[in-house]
């Protein structure tokens, strides 16, 4: 009797414990599926960073699962980046859309970057948290200046310009074949409201040795390159410059090479949007003027002609995905067969929910190959890349695809092995 009593008793705590842990757990996934679920499309993000730190939040994969899409895009802006935050709300948020931008300094360290960026993501999603009621679980507190203190007023001495100086060298050595290259170059750049000033200055050396019939041969290029470009801003749609650029390639048999010249650009949309969409006519027209290593195809050592071009470029940014593209045709106006049409896409679309298609293309079509050296190549230019050969066109395409399923949370960030 005794026996049959504490068997009950046993088999009641038994009973109370598991449902008590059966209610604990569907509170917690019950809590935890009322979380807003975000799905976060961000282009220059660390996404794990972000998960790691947004314990209040549920990631999804994909955006037709989730209750606000946090579309970000960034722009270079001289001294660091521009980010465009744009929050697309569905019907769990009343369709309540958000835009928001911050800059990044390009002196930031990673670190810094990642928390800047998450900081103002989070402080972007608080109203939506409010809405669902999640505002108990955070506590506010203020690290500013006390009411009635002054701030220090903002001094550059720099002058809005921004300098920035690498260097890069590669070696990639095998027992038939060495290659040896070194970059080196400065940017400077000031950037307004009304003006745009860019100057680069290249160089570069490559050094290639391989063998042949039991012998080593090897060949060197060096290649620098002085550009420079200042554009003055004619109100939302307008913008008109001046360019020119000194160049020098043993590759492709220029001594010396100048350009300079005028440019002026229609903007479609109003150059503020440029994160969203931009598409742009450019045209410019300038004087050449160059010298070669080796008389050219041509019977010519230097010459001197007008080049004009005109370029079309689309760049969309949109929560479907991207689009960038442009299509360029240049002529010699002293020959008018003597021209280059070029053409790009690069394209990021999300097809249908965990499916996405990549595509990136180029081609040329070229008719202006006025500085290639009289005489065939050698097998010997062939190995080591002494010089550029004769085409009247390029190719290049890839096409990629990519289907996601399976769970719809992407919360646990985990990088063991």
């Amino acid at each position: 009797m005794l026996n049959t009593i504490v068997s009950r008793i046993s088999l009641l705590f038994v009973l109370l414990w598991g449902s008590a842990v059966w209610v604990t757990v569907s509170a917690q996934q019950s809590k935890t599926q009322e979380r807003i679920k975000v799905y976060l499309d961000c282009q220059g993000c660390d996404t794990d960073y972000f998960r790691s730190e947004a314990k209040f939040l549920n990631f999804v994969r994909d955006p037709s699962d989730a209750d606000l899409h946090a579309f970000v895009r960034s722009i270079n802006a001289g001294a660091g980046d521009n980010f465009n935050f744009t929050y697309i709300a569905f019907d769990r948020l009343q369709h309540q859309h958000d835009t928001s931008q911050v800059f990044l300094e390009s002196t930031l360290s990673s670190d810094e970057r990642r928390s800047k960026l998450f900081d103002h993501f989070q402080w972007r999603i608080l109203p939506y948290l409010v809405q669902v009621g999640q505002q108990s679980d955070f506590k506010l507190t203020y690290q500013g200046n006390e009411l009635g203190v002054e701030t220090e007023p903002l001094i550059d001495p720099w002058r809005s310009w921004i300098f920035e100086l690498y260097g890069v060298g590669q070696i990639d050595k095998e027992s038939s074949r060495s290659e040896f290259e070194i970059k080196t170059g400065l940017e400077a750049d000031h950037l307004s409201d009304d003006w745009r000033i860019r100057i680069r200055l290249r160089s570069k050396y490559e050094f290639l040795e391989v063998m042949q019939k039991e012998q080593m041969v090897s060949n060197s290029n060096q290649t620098q390159s002085l550009s420079g470009i200042m554009v003055r801003s004619l109100g939302n749609h307008w913008s008109a410059g001046l360019s020119t650029t000194i160049y020098k390639s043993t590759y492709d048999n220029i001594r010396y090479s100048f350009y300079g010249g005028p440019a002026v650009e229609y903007s479609l949309f109003p150059y503020q949007q440029a994160l969203k969409r931009e598409i742009t006519l450019a045209y410019r027209i300038g004087f050449t003027k160059n010298s070669y290593f080796e008389t050219t195809i041509f019977d010519l050592l230097d010459e001197q002609f007008a080049r004009h071009s005109l370029t079309v470029n689309a760049r969309i940014r949109q929560p479907w995905g991207s689009l960038f593209s442009y299509v360029r045709a240049s002529q010699i106006l002293s020959d008018l067969d003597k021209n280059r049409i070029s053409a790009y896409l690069r394209l990021n679309v999300r097809l249908i929910k965990g499916l996405s298609i990549s595509i990136s293309s180029s081609y040329d079509r070229i008719q202006d190959q006025i500085s290639l050296p009289k005489g065939s190549a050698s097998l010997e230019d062939l190995l080591l890349q002494t010089r550029r050969l004769a085409t009247n066109y390029d190719l290049d395409f890839s096409l990629g695809l990519n289907y996601t399923f399976g769970s719809v949370y992407n919360n646990v960030v985990n990088t063991r092995l």
